[in-house]
């Protein structure tokens, strides 16, 4: 999973992306879905990834912003 990740970031920063989003799955929180196949927290937060919501208490919205380069004009 972390392979993955590290290689959506990758693309999407190169393509210019002010950010990613990833609604993975909390396996920290009481009774969570144990279907993993968008991903576990967990995974997004060891690659920058910040909780900016929750829907329900196992699927947070999850981003991490790209820094904007400025050009010298």
């Amino acid at each position: 999973m972390g392979a993955l990740i590290e290689a959506a970031i990758g693309v999407a920063a190169a393509a210019g992306a002010p950010a990613m989003e990833a609604y993975p799955v909390d396996t920290q929180a009481p009774g969570h879905s144990r279907n993993l196949f968008p991903g576990t927290a967990s995974a997004f937060a060891r690659h920058g990834f910040e909780v900016v919501a929750r829907r329900k208490p196992d699927r947070p919205m999850m981003r991490r912003n790209f820094r904007l380069k400025v050009g010298v004009c």
